[in-house]
């Protein structure tokens, strides 16, 4: 039975929760007003293509903004230390996914600007993934060959590292970069030059997705700070709060495990086991690389940067499930690697047959998101499943086809 402290426990965490809702209650009938948690990057939610997209643009002088050379120059300034006037005041083409052939290198740099003078910034940008083998290194020797050494190279990620086929200061063309600093500070300029409320407001809200990613903050309150509020108004509110935070590891761990439970089990009703495997992917953080990993039936170490799904023998493609950094998961047709081509009007088919628009990114052929795993039950696991079922019949004369090509 139970006793007085666990009653006592029980009405602590009423009072609690009841004075929390009236205040998150108070908060949303002022943001009727203010629609401080409305965030278009939420809706999106980008890859890297759309981020390398929207960045573009955002140096094009012919770009969407209206603001002409202004982005650019600041650009200019302040990432590439670029102020010589021959050189901020010359035409240039933005160009995404610029691809190229030098003899057996075959690549695509994000985002390429080429300058009348002939002088070239390439940017590799790194939201999520790795650097790929070798890959700036060929990209550098690509733009020193193609603009007689006048160019800048840079590696754009959330923290600003070192790339690892380059070592640091081997190439003072080379500029590491990171979203948190540099692109946040160049925001903050644009924001300030930017004659467009309507498009000053767009770059809030970027700058605003960006902190949140790489920092954990956002730039502006919302219903977060609320809560963290509370819980620091008193010990008792802090005790609440640390104890609800100490069980949600454990129950996240306990989702996820009934999760890839329950998938597996639905997969195998739908799959030949002769003609599929199993197969979970682990990305090595030492190595920056991928390694296949043995499936455990608990599946204890689907983490950060694992995927699990299925796929033929004769395939360099998967159909199946990995996780975000967020907590969330990505599932549909993984390629084995970024530089791998995408398969022709596959995207497009799986969007007709499954009528769920998918987005395509370096690693994936066609993938959904959806939110973290902590808020999934059976039906929502059955849902995904059939889906992925749904997308495999479609992808899969796709993929065979593919296979003839290469084999």
């Amino acid at each position: 039975m139970p006793t007085s402290d666990d009653n006592d426990y029980r009405q602590r965490l009423i009072n609690f929760s009841s004075i929390l809702q009236q205040k998150l209650q108070n908060y949303r009938n002022m943001d009727r007003f203010l629609s401080t948690d409305f965030n278009v990057f939420k809706r999106i939610e980008p890859d890297e293509n759309t981020l390398s997209d929207i960045i573009a643009d955002l140096i094009n002088p012919t770009g969407s903004h209206g603001q002409q050379r202004i982005f650019l120059k600041a650009f200019l300034r302040r990432i590439t230390r670029i102020t010589h006037d021959d050189l901020l005041e010359q035409r240039c083409e933005v160009h995404t996914e610029a691809s190229y052939q030098n003899g057996n290198d075959i690549g695509r740099i994000d985002i390429l600007v080429e300058f009348n003078s002939g002088f070239r910034i390439g940017i590799e940008n790194k939201w999520e993934s790795g650097e790929g083998d070798d890959q700036l290194l060929r990209y550098r020797n690509h733009l020193n060959g193609v603009s007689n050494g006048q160019f800048c190279l840079i590696y754009l990620t959330p923290d600003g590292r070192e790339p690892n086929s380059i070592s640091p200061g081997d190439e003072n063309r080379l500029l590491p970069i990171s979203y948190c600093s540099d692109i946040l500070e160049w925001l903050r300029e644009c924001c300030q030059l930017c004659e467009s409320d309507k498009f000053r407001w767009f770059l809030r809200d970027f700058m605003d997705y960006i902190s949140t990613k790489t920092e954990g903050r956002r730039q502006m309150p919302g219903k977060e700070d609320i809560i963290i509020q509370h819980a620091l108004e008193s010990r008792e509110n802090l005790e609440i709060t640390l104890d609800i935070c100490s069980i949600l590891a454990e129950l996240r761990e306990r989702r996820i495990r009934e999760f890839l439970k329950e998938s597996k089990e639905c997969l195998k009703k739908h799959l030949d086991r002769s003609e599929y495997e199993y197969i979970r992917i682990v990305f090595d953080p030492l190595t920056k690389r991928w390694s296949k990993g043995q499936w455990e039936d608990e599946c204890r170490l689907f983490k950060k940067n694992a995927f699990f799904g299925f796929r033929k023998s004769s395939w360099r493609y998967q159909i199946g499930i990995e996780q975000e950094p967020n907590g969330g998961i990505i599932y549909g047709v993984r390629k084995n690697g970024e530089s791998q081509e995408y398969i022709p009007d596959l995207k497009r088919t799986i969007d007709d047959k499954t009528g769920m628009s998918g987005k395509q990114s370096k690693w994936w052929e066609w993938y959904i998101s959806y939110g973290d795993l902590i808020r999934y039950d059976k039906e929502t696991v059955k849902e995904i499943v059939n889906q992925l079922i749904r997308i495999l019949k479609t992808a899969e004369r796709f993929i065979d086809g593919e296979v003839g090509r290469y084999s």
